[in-house]
């Protein structure tokens, strides 16, 4: 039931979003999802103390946004080139005061703060070409028809569980159908 409410109410307003904002509300849009999503992924691998790497980490995924929106896809180098730097000195500056970053925070960081930006970033470039407003939801609706296809395949089909651990409700039916 909480699936569907926020359903009915969340995607009526992100697609009047997507379609019939501007352009800059879509790249503040997935800013704030990058933003959250980097706050979330910190919080999974307990790091959310390291905060100097965390604000780094927000910075870059919602500096790459503002990249694409304002010079284009192919200038996000301007953001991560600093950011890498900057977060590999955070690294050294974490090991040298003896608090636990490791290699797992080095890469949570570099996951949320380059790769899930660069992703979104390219939604935001879809968003900014001619017909934006369409283009940008052919990913969205293609995940929403296969994420729903797997799901009612799932339980209409599913015996055998997937990986009951990491997520106890998939089935190998409903992979197959994704």
């Amino acid at each position: 039931k909480a699936r569907l409410l926020v359903a009915a109410a969340g995607v009526p307003a992100i697609l009047a979003l997507l379609c019939f904002a501007p352009p800059w509300a879509t790249a503040l849009l997935f800013s704030a999802v990058t933003a959250v999503g980097t706050w979330e992924l910190f919080g999974m691998w307990g790091l959310r103390g390291r905060r100097a790497a965390l604000i780094l980490t927000v910075l870059s995924s919602v500096a790459v946004q503002a990249v694409v929106y304002f010079w284009g896809y192919g200038k996000t180098p301007l953001v991560f080139l600093p950011f890498a730097l900057l977060l590999f000195l955070t690294w050294v500056a974490y090991y040298e005061r003896e608090r636990d970053f490791g290699m797992t925070g080095l890469a949570c960081a570099l996951f949320s703060g380059a790769f899930v930006p660069l992703g979104l970033g390219a939604m935001t470039a879809l968003r900014l070409g001619e017909h934006g407003n369409l283009l940008v939801l052919a990913p969205l609706v293609a995940t929403f028809v296969g994420d729903s296809g797997a799901y009612f395949a799932g339980r209409a089909f599913g015996k055998r569980k997937m990986s009951p651990r990491v997520s106890p409700n998939k089935t190998v039916a409903g992979i197959v159908v994704l």
